[in-house]
Formats: structure tokens, C-alpha cells, sequence
């Protein structure tokens, strides 16, 4: 009579070869993680965040920017906001040059990332361009565009700002991540502080159309 292999030592030699391959996948996809940032961020330190006068140029992996002008009104036309009662129109001027290799939406790509502090983060901008007034236009790579960004703002938070007379303004940096492991593709994520802006404000009182 041959020898009985028992039920269990079969078994677990069938799962075998299926845990091998399982550990190498992951083991595969951890050190892909490894080589495109980890698993976590190394926020910049304050003394490490650039500070940007205004005219200065700011250069990431996905944008450069450039802040030219900031301008607080009662009601601001062609920034397409409409204030509430008790608001006002805070419109920045931008020029933003799409330095990757993909076009990106301005919704998507700039509204998290040009922050203004003194907002919060719950402040969404409305953005358009400058040129045709394009509402939330996508950008090509390699081609400069002027950029109004304007949010609706209590009076008194602009107060504040109008009595200092300038506006700071925080970019913070996405870091590009490559997708080779389950899918291909890239993944813009993870920001970090990546520069200060400061810039004069100007009060242009009731209603302007810039």
C-alpha cells in the first residue's frame, strides 16, 4: 500500500505557490512607492518656504506663476463673482505657464494650490482667463496665459488686508507620481508648501471691470 499524503500537507502546498506570487506583487508595488516619494510627505520647514515679492516667478513641477496685481472692489464684473450682502470681490491677477507635458484643468491644477491664508481652506476661487474671459479654462503646456482669480469675501476679513495693504499668498507644490505598477498614467498629489507671495493690495472702492 503507497504512501497517503495527508489532506492538510496537500493543501498547503497548493497555497503555496499562490503566496509567493502574492508577496512578490507587494513586495513589487512598496518598492515602486519607494522610488517615486514613499509613502508620506517631509514637509518643507518655514525657514525652507521661499518668499516671493510680487512680480516674482514661482516654478513647480507642474506650473510656474507670477503674481501681478490684487485689487479689492464692491463688485468686480468681469471676475464673474456676485458678493453677498456684507462681501466683497478680492481679484488677483496671474500669469500661469503650464511647464509639464499634459494639459490640466485651472479648476483642478490651480484652484487648491494658489491658497490664500487669511481665507481658510474652505475659499474657492472663480477663475478665467483674462484675454476671452474663458471660465475654468484648461491650459497646454508651454503657453503662458493671464489669469483673474477672485473669491467673495466677508468685509471684514478684507479689512484687515486693506489696512495692510498687501496680500499674502501661499503655492503650494503637487509632486508628480508615475503609475507603472496596476495602471499607467501620472498622479499629481501630496502638496507641499512651496513659496510665499506677497502683494499690494488695491481698494478700488465701488466697482471695477479687471
Amino acid at each position: 500500500m503507497g504512501d497517503v499524503t495527508p489532506v492538510g500537507a496537500h493543501a498547503r502546498r497548493s497555497w503555496t505557490p499562490l503566496l509567493v506570487v502574492i508577496g512578490a506583487a507587494v513586495l513589487t508595488l512598496v518598492a515602486a512607492v519607494a522610488l517615486s516619494g514613499g509613502f508620506a510627505d517631509k514637509p518643507a520647514t518655514a525657514s525652507e518656504i521661499p518668499a516671493l515679492k510680487q512680480g516674482d516667478v514661482h516654478t513647480n513641477d507642474r506650473f510656474s506663476v507670477r503674481i501681478d496685481h490684487a485689487v479689492v472692489a464692491d463688485e468686480n464684473e468681469a471676475s464673474g463673482v456676485r458678493p453677498d450682502d456684507g462681501e466683497r470681490v478680492l481679484a488677483i491677477t496671474v500669469e500661469v505657464e503650464n511647464v509639464s507635458d499634459e494639459a490640466f484643468s485651472t479648476t483642478s491644477a490651480l484652484a487648491p494650490t494658489l491658497t490664500i491664508p487669511a481665507f481658510g481652506d474652505d475659499a474657492d476661487p472663480r477663475i478665467s482667463r483674462i484675454d476671452d474671459g474663458t471660465r475654468n479654462p484648461w491650459l497646454q503646456p508651454g503657453l503662458p496665459t493671464r489669469l483673474m482669480m477672485a473669491w467673495a469675501v466677508p468685509r471684514d476679513v478684507l479689512q484687515s488686508i486693506v489696512d495692510d495693504e498687501q496680500l499674502e499668498v501661499l503655492v503650494l507644490d503637487p509632486h508628480r507620481y508615475e503609475l507603472s505598477v496596476i495602471a499607467t498614467g501620472v498622479s499629481w498629489k501630496d502638496t507641499t508648501p512651496g513659496a510665499t507671495m506677497r502683494v499690494v493690495v488695491e481698494d478700488a472702492g465701488g466697482e471695477v471691470d479687471r
